[in-house]
């Protein structure tokens, strides 16, 4: 048992990571949709 606070960082940074992703590709999609029917003649 050696350190065992790690999987616990390791599942901590993983869903951050993971929420931050989400979080970028929704904002990505937003931006990208809202560009398009700006461009839009």
């Amino acid at each position: 048992m050696h350190q065992p606070q790690e999987p616990a960082a390791a599942g901590f940074f993983y869903g951050c990571w993971q929420r931050c992703a989400s979080d970028i590709v929704f904002n990505y999609l937003i931006a990208t949709s809202a560009l398009y029917s700006w461009a839009r003649p």
